[in-house]
């Protein structure tokens, strides 16, 4: 997480100091031996200079931080300068800029945010409480990244699924990437559901936008489910939020493929769930299931459905029964 003060004056001053540091780090690349002298007086005066140069110096290494400054330089019309004081310069010229254009300084507070990762193992959930106050509950073999500044909060699953709490901040929007899709709320509690070809958002409080990444999205509220399948949206479904779900070891669908089906076993399943045959990957599943015992529910639903599950190599194998089609 960012380490600067929230606001107020203590947030003025390590916004200085930033600027500061900026400005210092241009003037050593310059390499004039009257401002390396003073730079060693003003690294001396205060431990937080020191880490304030640090920090601004450690960044120049990032081609990522390259190109965004170039582009924020450029929206500010920042006079080019050649080769490596380019990128100097704009680091300073952004960073001082917050002081006479403060629209650019939540871009650079963004991007000096530090991104905390979060994941867990096969049969394993965790919970996780942010700075903020929100709360996030994740499923088995679940994987994301959390990066909270003081003007935006920002959260990248990249594989899994994870219920949020998410603490109502007006100032700061909280946005979710799963796959294609974003979720856009500033408190309310959803589940989030990202598998190979999908993105299932169910919402259990409050107000949420989803849609496709750049897109306005629909507005759903408590109660509605809608899936993104690559960048096609299905129709908004109705459930019951207090019926129970992953967390209590429960999945109630309408429909979703037994290939969908078998990656949310697999987040929980001891012995790997594979699908032999394609084909039955694409076969609809709809109903109330218990999540506790993989092969079980497996067994039961390719009873009614013609496939079978065996065991071997320490996986259990979905195929298609002999003689069916």
């Amino acid at each position: 997480m960012s380490g600067r003060a929230a606001g107020g004056a203590a947030g003025n001053e390590d916004d200085h100091l930033i600027g500061e540091a900026a400005a210092w780090t241009v003037r050593k690349d310059e390499g004039r031996s009257d401002d390396l002298r003073n730079l060693d007086a003003w690294l001396a005066a205060d431990p937080g200079h020191r880490s304030a140069f640090d920090k601004v110096s450690a960044t120049l290494g990032d081609p990522a931080l390259t190109q965004a400054l170039a582009n924020l330089a450029s929206k500010r019309k920042v006079r080019r300068q050649p080769g490596r004081l380019a990128v100097l310069g704009a680091i300073a010229a952004c960073l001082l800029a917050i002081f006479v254009v403060p629209a650019a300084w939540p871009e650079i507070d963004d991007f000096f945010a530090a991104t905390d990762h979060f994941e867990t193992a096969v049969g394993a959930s965790r919970v996780v409480t942010l700075t903020d106050g929100s709360r996030l509950e994740l499923n088995g073999d679940s994987s994301l990244d959390v990066r909270l500044s003081r003007h935006h909060r920002a959260v990248r699953i990249k594989r899994g699924e994870v219920f949020f709490d998410i603490a109502a901040d007006p100032q700061r929007p909280f946005q979710v990437s799963a796959g294609l899709g974003r979720i856009t709320v500033l408190g309310t509690a959803f589940d989030v559901d990202l598998t190979t070809d999908a993105v299932e958002l169910s919402v259990y409080r409050g107000h949420v936008r989803f849609g496709l990444d750049g897109a306005v999205g629909e507005t759903l509220t408590a109660g509605q489910k809608m899936s993104l399948l690559g960048e096609t949206a299905s129709p908004e479904t109705d459930f019951d939020p207090a019926a129970g779900d992953w967390r209590q070891g429960w999945l109630d669908t309408r429909g979703i493929t037994l290939g969908r089906l078998a990656q949310q076993l697999n987040r929980r399943s001891e012995e790997p769930i594979a699908i032999g045959d394609p084909k039955l990957a694409e076969i609809m599943i709809s109903g109330r299931f218990r999540l506790d015992d993989p092969e079980r529910l497996l067994r039961n639903l390719g009873a009614v459905r013609g496939f079978s599950v065996r065991r071997t190599s320490g996986r259990l194998i979905v195929t298609q029964v002999s003689g069916s089609k």
